[in-house]
């Protein structure tokens, strides 16, 4: 600890008997500080040699506090490749989502093989569902939602601002879920509808699932006259 300004600061070394001063001045720097002392020293070699092993000693510790820091603020690998895969389904499904009018919620294709298929709404809302639920098993949990109807997710989930609303936290709820992988814990078995899985390899359906759905709800959108806002190509791409 810096003694108050104005005062010294007097060490005795254990090797040699005799003291150091260690003047507090303000704004000096550890070199400054080290030189200072070795000046005062008369630069013997037992005396460098002590000088230096503090100053070594002092750089060491800046050092080590600095790698503690990153390996506290840095994310595992594992949790990071699982956050991106959340990332691009996030990039791609709400934007989507968002640019379909809200009367084109309830369109359905029903020419060709589609009957029954689920309209744009059910699209979002059963990916949303299946995030929810695969969240959970990786978490170990119970899910905030149940499959409801024809594993559509709540039934009073009408309006386009409902949908957006219940897929955007759905999508916050799996960043939690991937942010607990580890590279100790990703290979753990965890119970799901096929069996016990590798926590990670469930973790890899939030994306592939979700995609799957993306892919109908692009038909959906092309249908109604919306590109898809991912696919928006720029003035020197081709349409996507």
């Amino acid at each position: 600890m810096a003694a108050p300004r104005g005062r010294s600061h007097s060490t005795r070394s254990a090797t040699t008997g005799w003291r150091w001063a260690f003047p507090a001045r303000s704004g000096e720097s550890a070199l400054t500080r080290v030189s200072d002392i070795y000046s005062r020293t008369g630069g013997g070699p037992m005396r460098q040699t002590v000088v230096t092993l503090w100053f070594m000693r002092f750089v060491g510790l800046i050092v080590l506090m600095g790698l503690t820091t990153h390996t506290l603020d840095a994310q595992d690998p594992v949790a990071t490749m699982y956050d991106d895969q959340v990332t691009l389904v996030e990039n791609e499904v709400v934007s989507l989502s968002e640019a379909m009018p809200a009367d084109a919620y309830d369109f359905a294709p029903t020419e060709g093989r589609f009957g029954g298929v689920r309209s744009f709404g059910e699209q979002v809302t059963h990916l949303a569902t299946m995030i929810y639920m695969t969240s959970a098993l990786v978490l170990e949990e119970r899910s905030p939602y149940g499959p409801g109807t024809h594993n559509n997710g709540p039934d009073d989930l009408r309006s386009k601002d409902d949908v957006l609303r219940y897929l955007t936290d759905a999508i916050a709820y799996a960043r939690r879920a991937v942010s607990t992988l580890t590279v100790d814990n990703h290979l753990d078995p965890v119970p799901s509808a096929f069996g016990s899985m590798p926590r990670s390899a469930v973790a890899a359906g939030i994306a592939f699932h979700s995609f799957n759905h993306y892919g109908q709800m692009v038909v959906y959108a092309r249908m109604n006259g919306i590109v898809p806002p991912a696919s928006v190509p720029t003035a020197d791409e081709p349409v996507r």
